[in-house]
Order: structure tokens, then sequence, then C-alpha cells
């Protein structure tokens, strides 16, 4: 396991950022992962074994968010792993909360607008889901067009990155065994090659019309991410 003193070695060795502050988070699909700010830039650091941080899937679907052109996205709290085990409804008030947020953190609004979507097994099947949200304000339809597929790749490939290496570590944790992991990874794979190339960036025509309503109490902000 990494030490907080070798991860601060790599970033002022790799990255240039020898004053940059480490937030560990911990749990579930946080395990390995720290949250690095330097000034007023920050970035998501996740340690995986050796050989695997290069994969085909990965590089490419981070390449693709990489290129120029794209706009800056819309950027809040995120919850990061919204399974819909995570969600809990009153129904005796109408609300639904959300629990387990042991890896929260900051970033583009649509990561968590793609978890969801890839939880409930697709953009197709998701896109009741889609509209709700939209419907709030948080997110305009335009951007969502512009990255929600886009980042749904990237979402997968953080799945596949995520099984991979259990399957390297052998890590069991909450699993009846080893079938598991290599279920999750061949889900991951057959989501990356049914989504086809990185550069699917629409879902749907501009020219549908932008959903009525202001904007909700959720606090967003635009930025280059």
């Amino acid at each position: 396991m990494l030490t907080k003193d070798q991860v601060r070695g790599c970033l002022a060795e790799e990255w240039g950022l020898p004053a940059a502050e480490l937030t560990r988070l911990d749990g579930g699909m946080g395990s390995r992962t720290w949250i690095v700010d330097d000034s007023s830039r920050r970035w998501v650091l996740k340690a995986v074994a050796p050989g695997l941080g290069g994969r085909p899937a990965v590089v490419a679907v981070v390449t693709a968010l990489a290129r120029p052109g794209l706009r800056a996205w819309s950027t809040g709290l995120l919850h990061a792993d919204p399974a819909p085990g995570a969600f809990r409804f009153d129904r005796v008030t109408g609300r639904c909360g959300v629990i387990d947020w042991s890896t929260a953190l900051y970033g583009p609004l649509l990561y968590d607008l793609a978890s969801a979507a890839m939880f409930l097994g697709g953009l197709d099947r998701a896109a009741e889901m889609s509209e709700a949200y939209l419907a709030t304000g948080v997110l305009s339809r335009a951007e969502t067009e512009e990255g929600l597929a886009l980042m749904l790749r990237l979402r997968w490939a953080v799945q596949a990155d995520y099984f991979a290496r259990r399957i390297t570590s052998n890590d069991l944790t909450g699993i009846a065994g080893p079938e598991d992991n290599e279920k999750g990874l061949e889900d991951a794979r057959r989501a990356l090659t049914a989504l086809g190339s990185p550069a699917l960036l629409r879902l749907t025509p501009r020219s549908r019309a932008a959903p009525a309503g202001g904007r909700s109490g959720r606090t967003a902000t635009r930025r280059r991410w």
C-alpha cells in the first residue's frame, strides 16, 4: 500500500507539485484514492497496480476528454457512486435521500449523471431519470447533449479499471467469489464496445427545447475540468 510520503514524492517528481495538499478517500471504490489540491486546481489521484493504468479504453476516453474545443463543464459536489442502493425513498413525505457520501468530491456534474445512467443500464433506460434531472435546471440540455455520452464512456472506463485492479489483487471484498469481479470487468468491456468511439459526444439533436423552470438550490460553477 502506498504511503502518503510516497504519494507526495510522486506528485513532486512526476507532476511538479511539491506543495500539493493530499486528502485520502477511504472506503468502497475510493480505496487508494486521494484528492490533490494545489492553489486553485484540484485532481483525483488513483493508485492502480503496475501495468493497469495504460489500458486502451481508459487512455482513449481520457484523451477525448482532454481534446481542445470541449466546453468548460458545470461543476459542483459529486456523490461519485450513485448506485440504486444509495437512494432512500420516504413514501410518507415523497422525498428521496442519498446515503454513502464517503467518496464525495467536487467535479463535473455530468459525472454523477453518467454514473446514474450506467447503473440504470445505459442512456436509453436512463432517459426518464435524465429528463427529471434536467428539469431541476442544474445542467443545461446543451451541455448534457454534448457531454453525457462521453462522460458515460469515462464512467465505464473507471468501472473497467476498478474490476481489473480487483482481479489483479484478488480482492473479494463484498462479493461471493472471483467470478463477480470477472463479470464486472466483462460488463464494462461490453459497454465500452457498444458505446463505440469516444468521439461520440451527442445524446440528442441540439434543437430540442430547453426545460422550463429556474435553477434549483444546488450550486454549480463552470470551469475547465
